[in-house]
């Protein structure tokens, strides 16, 4: 499962409305009671006694006049990056003419529109009043998260939402290196659009981004014998089932010429994790099996089932992991489903079931190569994950 999927996104949004307007203070107590009973039921951590109880007292504390900062820190409390709510659901189409992304150097304006065009390539110092650090901190209290880098993923969509940010504390006066601006929220769906510093429309994108829109897409780069297979959805694409895809893929392999294959999942957020099994069983076997022949891309959007792919690989080939650690924990809580909240009609996620990968329960899946972008390197249109690859 994604951070929140752009699908998971659109199929809340008609509920938005009905959750913010005309739920009563009774009706959220009742539906908060029915989300805690449903919790112990259905999520595996509620087993866990100390955890169950840190849960229902956070889920006491929701103000049922205004509960949506109280519901968003009873899910941090619980401590799983599945479950929780999409911030839509609670707040809308409605968020800030602002595309953010968190690079090594700090958090900047990478797409902008609107009133908040001034700040376009400006790096973020202070939002309402408080230096980005605090930002961060205090927001970061209201995301379930089970390590820095799924946060650093995801604080970048929710500080664009207005009323993420009210329930944060905080007002929608950006300050950036030059400037402020304060800013209303627009509806995206009536948004003429952004402006980006880098419009991968008008510039050739890094390889990584060319077809981000396919689940899956295979091409021979430089130099000579490299493969390069980018994974970007573990689910069919539409026209083209995965099945044949891996074998022509196998087949290319297993003719001899490929050297060396490089397997991106750097912006794979999940899905079924047994499609590429069959695949991984493969290259266990297969003469790329060896030091410097079999390489991997990930990062913190690997996530999830995606994540699993890439620990299966670790165990099961010689493949050398490149990039950033990921967002995904290898040992995590899955299998999500949804709750609807009978009166608000607000729809929640929880997980079903845990997954442990490995013996120890490390916070992320490190990669042996890392690398950091910043966003010079973003405005450069470089690829700094796939340079690293390269170089060795």
């Amino acid at each position: 499962m994604q951070l929140w999927t752009r699908r998971q996104t659109l199929a809340f949004t008609p509920l938005a409305l009905a959750a913010q307007n005309g739920s009563t203070p009774n009706e959220w107590r009742e539906d908060l009671r029915f989300l805690g009973e449903e919790f112990e039921r259905m999520h595996p951590a509620m087993k866990e006694k100390p955890r169950q109880k840190t849960f229902r007292e956070a889920l006491g504390k929701v103000d049922p006049a205004a509960p949506y900062g109280g519901l968003l820190r009873a899910f941090h409390a619980l401590g799983d990056s599945h479950s929780g709510v999409a911030l839509p659901a609670l707040f809308g189409n409605h968020i800030l003419p602002l595309g953010l992304y968190w690079f090594a150097d700090g958090i900047y304006v990478a797409a902008a529109g609107g009133a908040a065009l001034p700040a376009l390539g400006k790096r973020i110092t202070a939002i309402g009043g408080r230096k980005i650090d605090e930002v961060c901190k205090a927001a970061a209290e209201l995301m379930p998260h089970e390590n820095e880098w799924v946060l650093k993923h995801r604080m970048a969509q929710n500080l664009c939402f207005a009323g993420f940010l009210e329930a944060a504390g905080l007002s929608t006066v950006i300050d950036f290196e030059g400037g402020a601006v304060e800013l209303s929220p627009v509806d995206m769906r009536g948004f003429a659009g952004f402006e980006r510093v880098y419009d991968d429309r008008k510039k050739t994108p890094p390889l990584f981004r060319r077809n981000a829109r396919l689940a899956y897409w295979k091409q021979p780069i430089e130099p000579k014998g490299t493969l390069y297979f980018q994974y970007n959805r573990c689910e069919n694409e539409p026209g083209q089932p995965v099945g044949p895809f891996l074998d022509e893929l196998q087949k290319e392999i297993a003719s001899g010429g490929v050297e060396r294959l490089i397997i991106d999942l750097r912006l794979n957020s999940g899905g079924s994790s047994s499609l590429l099994y069959p695949f991984i069983e493969f290259l266990g076997k297969s003469p790329l099996n060896r030091k410097g022949r079999l390489f991997g891309i990930i990062g913190r959007a690997t996530y999830s089932s995606a994540l699993m792919n890439a620990v299966q690989l670790t165990q099961s080939t010689s493949i050398i992991m490149a990039g950033e650690p990921t967002g995904g924990k290898p040992n995590h809580f899955g299998e999500v489903k949804q709750i609807m909240l009978p009166r608000t009609k607000l729809g929640v996620f929880c997980s079903t079931k845990y997954f442990r990968m490995l013996k120890e329960d490390p916070q992320t899946l490190e990669p042996r190569i890392r690398a950091e972008v910043k966003f010079a390197d973003y405005l450069a249109g470089r690829d700094v994950f796939l340079e690293a690859v390269l170089k060795n």
